[in-house]
């Protein structure tokens, strides 16, 4: 069969069109997928930025109240006043249980069960955090541990006290982190949740109970490369599947004191993640399809009118 002129015309402008809104909707398509991941990312990575800066400033909080607390302490104080010096640090700083441990020995607690002296009770002085005051000379943050009278994780601030330029004695606090602990558990993004790892690389707040007390390679496989980058990178972002799903982690340390520091990461289920994204691209297809179909009746139209017989 032979076209007529007429026909070729519409023909020709027809296939030019809608090539030319297939083109211009599939680099619409791939411009928007593109912004919108990209503004997922920078909203995942603001996220984790502030939860980061949260936790330092928790964390720097509680030890500068220990180290100015410190200044409070001398060999001039009596029982009573060491008691309550101990106890109005642990009420106004919110600090689990504060411990002053002088040279001498004489040691005093917050957390008492009975009149807050606790020197023929306990020695002190034998202890790894005592120990390693004194010999630095400088305010310590210990590892994470399980608290033996609340059983709940805790981190220890402890500072040397100074008197005359001379070590006294060493000032403790247990920082409390059920409520960090808590906040992290619950923590839910896009389709995705929260850890928090220590500087081993163990997991110490995850919205999987299981996790706690196991490094990443020891939960899967699967996650051998989270850990390594947990370990030598400051921050970063990678890929991992878990129970089938595939995830995008965005990390970044919460950098505690000199050599002590935690990794939080908050990782998005990507088809949940992108389930906008999806949607956005089949609206601009229909939207597409329906100019498409606008434009081939007003070319049509437009010809038919164009080349009536004179």
């Amino acid at each position: 069969m032979t076209l007529g002129f007429k026909s070729r015309i519409i023909l020709g402008v027809g296939l030019l069109v809608t090539l030319s809104l297939i083109v211009l909707g599939s680099l619409n398509a791939m411009s928007l997928r593109d912004n919108m991941v990209s503004a997922l990312v920078e909203k995942t990575q603001n996220k984790v930025d502030h939860h980061v800066s949260q936790l330092e400033q928790l964390v720097q909080s509680q030890l500068n109240a220990v180290e100015k607390g410190a200044e409070h302490f001398s060999t001039r104080l009596g029982e009573s006043e060491n008691v309550a010096q101990v106890r109005m640090l642990a009420d106004t700083a919110g600090i689990a249980n504060v411990i002053m441990t002088y040279e001498s020995g004489r040691s005093y607690m917050s957390n008492h069960s009975s009149d807050g002296v606790t020197t023929n009770e306990y020695d002190f002085r034998d202890r790894d955090w005592y120990r390693t005051v004194k010999s630095s000379q400088d305010i310590h943050l210990s590892e994470i541990y399980t608290d033996k009278v609340t059983g709940e994780k805790v981190i220890s601030a402890v500072s040397p006290v100074i008197e005359n330029g001379r070590f006294i004695g060493a000032l403790l606090g247990d920082i409390p982190l059920q409520n960090v602990i808590n906040q992290v558990s619950q923590m839910r993004f896009a389709g995705g949740a929260a850890t928090l790892t220590d500087q081993n690389a163990v997991f110490f707040a995850s919205d999987d109970p299981n996790d706690l007390g196991k490094t990443p390679s020891q939960v899967s496989a699967n996650f051998s490369e989270m850990e390594g980058m947990f370990r030598s990178n400051q921050k970063g972002h990678l890929t991992f599947p878990y129970d089938g799903i595939q995830f995008d982690g965005y990390f970044q340390r919460v950098n505690l004191t000199e050599g002590r520091y935690w990794t939080l990461m908050v990782f998005v289920d990507q088809k949940t993640a992108l389930a906008e994204v999806t949607d956005a691209q089949i609206e601009s297809v229909g939207i597409g399809v329906l100019l498409l179909i606008v434009s081939l009746g007003a070319i049509y139209g437009i010809i038919q009118v164009s080349y009536q017989p004179a």
